[in-house]
């Protein structure tokens, strides 16, 4: 129309303009009835346009008054009926002549166009996309667990073994085979703490470059990396260290330093065995 006027997205970004608003050019009061945003192309999604536009823009651009048969709005969450029905009850004063269907009738219209199919009815969407999620972060963290597990109980058992004779002497002096366990245990954590760190940064910044990449996709939604999700993998991640570095700690805290009273060493880090301690005493 002519006191209407279509924005690019930079300057409504800029002006804090949103559909329905107003914007004075050159003198004249106009409209924002759409925001129209450029997108890069990407492997996923064909199109590098995005419009917001109202309905009656839509239909007067087209010249196709009923280039829209049907409307999916997305109703704010809430837990009061009487909160959603209000909001329903505004969008039914805006929309007119257009008929509103919750979602039962749009569920039993689908099932009737496909009668071997399955509908979700009810909460039945959100507790399978949960249980979904949930198996996935049971399989991911089982994953992690054993992962991050054997990579701290490769790097410490050359350690513990090549240093037997150190652990030895120190159990001489008195150290308790718990404090020994304890040594390697908070070595676990500083590397769990290093690794889990890191893994975030790096989590970032990938999740960053792929939304850069397919920004405005049809096919990929936009990727979060929330401080919920980066708080779980730090805990696995340390649960994991601590739990790998336990072995090697407990195979330490074992060491039989009767060996060194003898001045024998074990060969390759093997314990002496007890024949040999009796035939040296002979």
């Amino acid at each position: 129309g002519p006191e209407e006027v279509i924005l690019g997205w930079e300057l409504a970004h800029s002006r804090g303009l949103h559909i329905g608003d107003r914007i004075s050019i050159r003198g004249r009061d106009l409209t924002v009835v759409g925001i129209r945003e450029r997108w890069p192309f990407d492997a996923l999604s064909p199109v590098n346009y995005r419009a917001d536009v109202t309905l009656e823009t839509y239909r007067r651009l087209s010249g196709d008054v009923d280039a829209l048969d049907w409307v999916a709005l997305l109703v704010p969450p809430t837990g009061n009926p009487q909160e959603r029905e209000a909001y329903l009850t505004r969008v039914r004063e805006q929309l007119q002549g257009i008929r509103i269907e919750d979602v039962p009738l749009a569920l039993g219209r689908v099932a009737s166009a496909f009668p071997g199919g399955d509908t979700l009815r009810g909460d039945d969407p959100v507790a399978r996309a949960q249980g979904l999620y949930q198996r996935l972060l049971v399989i991911c963290a089982a994953g992690g667990l054993f992962a991050c597990g054997v990579a701290v109980a490769n790097a410490l058992w050359p350690s513990c073994r090549e240093q037997r004779t150190e652990i030895g002497l120190v159990r001489l002096l008195g150290a308790l085979p718990g404090e020994v366990l304890a040594g390697y245990l908070w070595s676990g954590l500083a590397m769990g703490v290093v690794g889990s760190l890191l893994g975030c940064y790096m989590a970032w910044q990938l999740v960053s470059a792929l939304n850069a990449i397919f920004r405005g996709s049809q096919v990929l939604p936009a990727l979060w990396l929330t401080p919920r999700l980066a708080a779980a993998v730090v805990a696995v991640t340390l649960v994991a260290c601590v739990l790998g570095a336990a072995a090697p700690g407990l195979q330490a805290a074992g060491v039989n330093v009767a060996w060194l009273t003898k001045g024998l060493a074990p060969s390759r880090g093997e314990p002496v065995p007890a024949g040999s301690l009796r035939e040296s005493r002979s």
